[in-house]
């Protein structure tokens, strides 16, 4: 578990499966912030960029807890995915994240619906 000055941030996992509409799917958990976000978000990018076509989803579900930091950083590479091609969303995204979500991103575009 990361700590620092005395926090300590509960595991975030990213786990990776194919959705039931065959597009590659990202389930993240847990909690996410400036502590292990460097991981998190390192082992989506390296997947996002390895496809070159398809659809990715990255499914927000299950996190009890992301800054907005990451989000900016999730859409950002959602974003460049679609920009190369890729059909990658957000999905799931919970009403607290959502929220923050639509405040950093200037509310451009609602995440998705997609479970994986």
């Amino acid at each position: 578990m990361p700590t620092s000055d005395g926090f300590e941030t509960p595991p975030a996992s990213v786990t990776w499966s194919t959705a039931p509409d065959g597009a590659l799917c990202a389930r993240l958990a847990g909690e996410v912030d400036a502590l292990n976000r460097d991981e998190v978000v390192g082992d989506v990018r390296a997947r996002l960029a390895a496809v070159d076509a398809g659809a990715v989803h990255v499914d927000l579900a299950e996190l009890a807890f992301c800054d907005a930091r990451t989000l900016v950083v999730l859409a950002g590479l959602v974003d460049h995915a679609r920009s190369r091609g890729v059909a990658a969303s957000l999905t799931s995204v919970p009403p607290h994240l959502a929220r923050i979500l639509a405040l950093v991103t200037g509310g451009a575009e609602p995440p998705g619906t997609t479970a994986c």
